[in-house]
């Protein structure tokens, strides 16, 4: 399994892309959560080097985050 780490810092563009804004909103998430979501989606292990409690918590609930197959294609065409 691929473990991606900086996936966030790496891909802040699509982090801050109105469409991962958009479905952070649809899911009432963060746009953390997409991402790692969509990353879990196409199997990734989504690394975190966070040590605040709070982003830990949010990084976990991740997983709680299901994106349908289109949606996922949608995020994975952002990074080009």
């Amino acid at each position: 399994m691929y473990q991606g780490f900086s996936l966030l810092i790496a891909n802040i563009d699509a982090l801050n892309h109105e469409y991962v804004i958009n479905r952070a909103r649809q899911y009432h998430a963060t746009q953390a959560q997409i991402i790692f979501s969509f990353a879990l989606a196409v199997g990734m292990l989504p690394l975190t080097g966070t040590s605040n409690l709070e982003h830990m918590a949010q990084d976990l609930g991740s997983a709680a985050v299901v994106l349908p197959s289109e949606e996922v294609q949608t995020i994975e065409s952002l990074a080009g």
